[in-house]
């Protein structure tokens, strides 16, 4: 058994799994596996596997210890900090038509270790990957990652992102940096220093791949992928379609439904393209959040491509919060009518140079043993409303029926 398993596991035995009073409206209590600390510290949580909400607020997600004593924490708190330092000065810009476009980056002489780069683009929407190369004098240079991935998604309700390229430490002054995407140049505005000490991967994939269907629509073919995410929503900003045999230039549709029947569209026409000897492609868009996702690849002409496999890609989301010794913690989820909570912990971070690299993962959801459901009655039974307005129909039918006959009666 891993170290990280063995954690979750001596995490679940030693936190209680019954909240009651104020918390049993959670019905998901997940055990962190964190080891109680020496000392204060900053403490992240990744929030794969939650439901987002409807707008990507986390709303029920609540923060707790092992007395049941509310913990304040802060969402994505890094999100939006500002690049630091200098930009790196740049060299050997330009752009191979059909392959990459490239960057050198010089960290000067006798150069400290880095372990990841910055990039900042201006342009507003983008997903791509990018190849690293190190070199201590120009001429020799050794690969230290080819799939490194950057994204963003700019749009008028948010504006997020991943712009960080990691790598194995190292001290080489040189690093060539190669956006893997032959369409058009990409434009590379500055290059910064990354300061954050942990890793994040740029993508998670939010499901397993979509259930496929193939048809026609006016005279066009089509395949079609649709994820069902039952009551819980999920975000996605990209699709990737992986297992095309051959190189395609297509565009698809994405569309979303919290009713199955009502589809309204997250992104139409998006331009999606494989180049030769590409394992993936991925098209990048607005972030949305559903219950029900169904992507539409546009094959016009050409022929499907068989064995092409489609998965919804989201950023990844966290929360930092404040962890004491002798505390153990757990994440409470699974409220349907709460709001997000509102802490001043990410004013207070934004003010303030810190660090959050203790890692502490979430287990599996365990059944709150308090849980009662904080919803109304109608809600929780809706039959209840059909049998009321079925009984009410026939009390004012009887009482209509006996007012006629009285009626009848008295006017004979």
């Amino acid at each position: 058994m891993t170290p990280l398993a063995l954690g979750l596991l001596a995490a679940a035995v030693a936190f209680p799994q019954s909240f009651g009073g104020p918390w049993s409206g959670w019905h998901e209590v997940r055990p962190l596996a964190l080891t109680p600390p020496q000392a204060p510290q900053f403490v992240r949580v990744a929030l794969a596997g939650i439901d987002p909400g409807s707008d990507g607020t986390f709303p029920s997600v609540r923060i707790v210890d092992d007395y049941g004593v509310e913990v304040p924490y802060a969402l994505d708190p890094d999100s939006t900090q500002p690049l630091r330092g200098t930009p790196l000065p740049l060299s050997d810009t330009g752009f191979v038509a059909g392959r990459y476009t490239q960057a050198v980056v010089d960290f000067g002489a006798n150069p400290e270790t880095h372990a990841a780069v910055r990039l900042e683009s201006p342009r507003q929407t983008y997903l791509e990957r990018v190849s690293v190369e190190a070199s201590d004098d120009r001429a020799t240079w050794r690969l230290m990652r080819t799939d490194a991935l950057i994204y963003r998604v700019a749009g008028s309700s948010q504006d997020r992102g991943d712009q960080t390229v990691a790598f194995d430490p190292t001290h080489a002054r040189w690093l060539r940096l190669r956006v893997l995407d032959g369409r058009e140049p990409f434009p590379v505005a500055a290059v910064y220093v990354d300061v954050r000490r942990a890793e994040r991967d740029a993508l998670l994939a939010s499901g397993a791949p979509g259930k496929a269907t193939t048809g026609r629509e006016l005279g066009s073919s089509f395949q079609r992928w649709t994820f069902d995410f039952g009551s819980r929503y999920a975000e996605a900003a990209a699709v990737r379609l992986s297992g095309a045999p051959i190189a395609f230039d297509r565009t698809v549709r994405i569309e979303t439904s919290d009713d199955t029947e009502n589809w309204t569209y997250a992104a139409s026409e998006v331009e999606i393209r494989q180049a030769a000897g590409d394992p993936d492609a991925t098209a990048a868009f607005e972030p949305q959040y559903a219950r029900r996702w169904r992507v539409t690849l546009v094959n016009g002409g050409d022929s499907a491509l068989a064995g092409a496999v489609c998965e919804l890609l989201a950023p990844p989301h966290d929360l930092v919060f404040a962890a004491v010794p002798g505390r153990r913690y757990a994440l409470l989820a699974g409220n349907p009518v709460v709001s997000q909570p509102q802490y001043d912990l990410g004013k207070v971070l934004a003010r303030r140079d810190w660090h959050a690299d203790t890692v502490a993962p979430p287990g599996a959801p365990l059944n709150n043993a308090s849980y009662a459901d904080p919803r109304p009655l109608t809600e929780r039974l809706p039959w209840l409303v059909n049998l009321a307005f079925a009984l009410a129909s026939l009390v004012i039918g009887a009482i209509a029926i006996a007012t006629v006959r009285v009626s009848m009666r008295t006017s004979t």
